[in-house]
């Protein structure tokens, strides 16, 4: 995945590797809609652009709306969590036009939007 990140002080570009757990359950059924809600927690491992090294742990939010006609389904999630850079050879770490110490802890958090194809698959009664 790669991924813009908003830190408190900076922006930095990385690639990044998330291991999520996630749990979802039906919210709301309407004739066309059905909503789902997710809760979910994890870990993150990347690199920066800069070079420098990254660890977070993150927990995860969001709503599902999955169309009943269509086989289209929306999600918009909000990822708050502990972000983690650092350096390899212990020298401060770059984040676009900041240095910090290494490591440099942070408030990392991600707000993600999605549409996808679902598979449906009919289930007779």
């Amino acid at each position: 995945m790669f991924a813009v990140e908003r830190s408190i002080s900076t922006i930095y570009i990385n690639l990044e590797t998330n291991l999520n757990i996630m749990y979802q359950g039906k919210f709301k059924e309407k004739k066309y809609i059905d909503s789902f809600w997710l809760l979910g927690g994890g870990l993150s491992f990347g690199y920066t652009i800069e070079e420098n090294g990254k660890f977070g742990a993150n927990a995860i939010i969001g709503i599902e709306l999955v169309n009943k006609k269509t086989p289209v389904a929306f999600q918009i999630d909000f990822r708050p969590g502990y972000g983690m850079l650092f350096s390899f050879d212990k020298t401060p770490v770059y984040a676009f036009f900041f240095s910090h110490k290494s490591p440099w802890h942070h408030f990392d958090w991600l707000i993600g939007f999605t549409i996808r194809y679902t598979f449906k698959k009919k289930i007779d009664n």
